[in-house]
């Protein structure tokens, strides 16, 4: 159970956070980056973590609003690095 930025009790089941999953990776891989298919996505109460490297700065951003745009998604942890770049 989790309250929604308006004060509403929000119920998630264990089937609800792997739904909320899938349809947040379906979106990312709909993105056409190939590299926001390697994130692992992980959903608990509606709270989305998302972990993993990406490339740039730009893609990092890409994979945080897309999944904000997903029906669902209470809020979103990003625990994703941004590859050095190359000399």
């Amino acid at each position: 159970m989790r309250k929604d930025v308006q004060g509403k009790l929000l119920y998630f089941d264990a089937a609800q956070d792997r739904d909320l999953e899938s349809r947040v990776r379906r979106f990312l891989a709909g993105m056409h980056h190939r590299s926001l298919t390697g994130l692992k996505i992980e959903a608990q109460n509606g709270a989305v973590t998302m972990k993993g490297q990406l490339g740039s700065f730009y893609e990092k951003q890409l994979a945080l609003a897309g999944c904000r745009r997903v029906a669902g998604v209470v809020h979103v942890h990003e625990e994703i690095e941004v590859a050095p770049a190359m000399a």
